[in-house]
């Protein structure tokens, strides 16, 4: 349907995305520690929070039950479909991108990783709780006769 190049960017692209959801996950929960400690307000966002716990729970779940992350299978396939692999005739900046996604670390290691963080996410919760903000009424409060 497409052509090799394409279906190469488009795993150039998949690659980039997981490279910054890994980001996001890692350096906003570092944002949230530093930020505990220094009362930045943004910490206790709610919204902000639960994204961030959301995207944890996610790939917890899947190591969890060992299901491979869709993001791998959808780059997997579209470098199958150029008629490559990750390993060869990739830009320098994917190869880059690649190495800090996917590091040369036994299995294992990943699976401890990913559920000690999803435990340190949900830790940080427990011990710096987001705060819900309900939207003020506009009716005027009941007066007493």
């Amino acid at each position: 349907m497409f052509s090799a190049s394409t279906y190469n960017l488009f795993g150039d692209i998949t690659l980039t995305v997981h490279l910054l959801y890994v980001s996001f996950v890692v350096f906003a929960q570092i944002y949230i520690i530093i930020g505990w400690f220094k009362h930045w307000p943004l910490v206790r966002n709610f919204i902000f929070r639960m994204i961030h716990l959301g995207m944890i729970v996610v790939v917890t779940i899947q190591e969890l039950l060992g299901v491979e992350c869709p993001l791998t299978t959808l780059e997997n396939h579209f470098r199958r479909q150029a008629g490559m692999s990750v390993d060869e005739q990739t830009t320098f900046i994917m190869r880059l991108v690649f190495s800090v996604v996917f590091i040369d670390i036994p299995r294992w290691v990943f699976s401890f990783v990913y559920i000690g963080f999803g435990a340190v996410v949900i830790l940080t919760l427990i011990y710096l709780p987001p705060i819900y903000k309900t939207r003020k009424s506009n009716t005027p409060p009941l007066q007493n006769s």
